[in-house]
């Protein structure tokens, strides 16, 4: 089953890469990374 090109929603709508969603969840998500890196390297040391 393939879909047809072009009938439900082309790949480049006009729609932008940097958007607040993205802005909120990598602000909240790397720091959280990085302290979760931290506090497990802190367990070996």
């Amino acid at each position: 089953l393939q879909r047809q090109p072009g009938t439900a929603r082309g790949f480049r709508t006009s729609y932008p890469v940097l958007t607040f969603r993205w802005l909120a969840v990598h602000g909240l998500a790397v720091p959280t990374v990085f302290f979760l890196g931290a506090i497990l390297a802190m367990q070996f040391v």
